[in-house]
C-alpha cells in the first residue's frame, strides 16, 4: 500500500495519457512538442511503476478473497507467502 493518495495516482496516469493525445495529434507548434515530449518521456517510468503498484495491489486482494474463501482447499492456503 502507498501513502501517496490515489487521485494523485490517478492525475499523473490522466496526464501522462493526455500528453500522449498531444504528441500523437500533430497540433502542437515545435517549442510546445519538445516540452511535452520531455514530460512524457519523464512521466513515463512513474507510470510504469504505478501500474505495477495497481496491479500488485489488486493481486494482493485476489490472493487474500482466495483465502477467505471457504471454498479454497487447504492446499491453496497452506502456500500463502507472509
Amino acid at each position: 500500500m502507498t501513502t501517496i493518495p490515489r487521485c494523485k495516482l490517478e492525475k499523473v496516469i490522466e496526464r501522462h495519457l493526455s500528453l500522449e493525445a498531444g504528441l500523437s495529434s500533430g497540433g502542437l507548434d515545435q517549442a510546445a512538442f519538445v516540452a511535452s515530449s520531455k514530460e512524457y518521456s519523464e512521466l513515463t517510468p512513474v507510470v510504469g511503476a504505478i501500474r505495477k503498484l495497481t496491479d500488485a495491489e489488486k493481486e494482493r486482494e485476489d490472493l487474500e478473497a482466495m483465502l477467505k474463501d471457504p471454498g479454497t482447499d487447504r492446499e491453496m492456503r497452506q502456500l500463502r507467502i507472509f
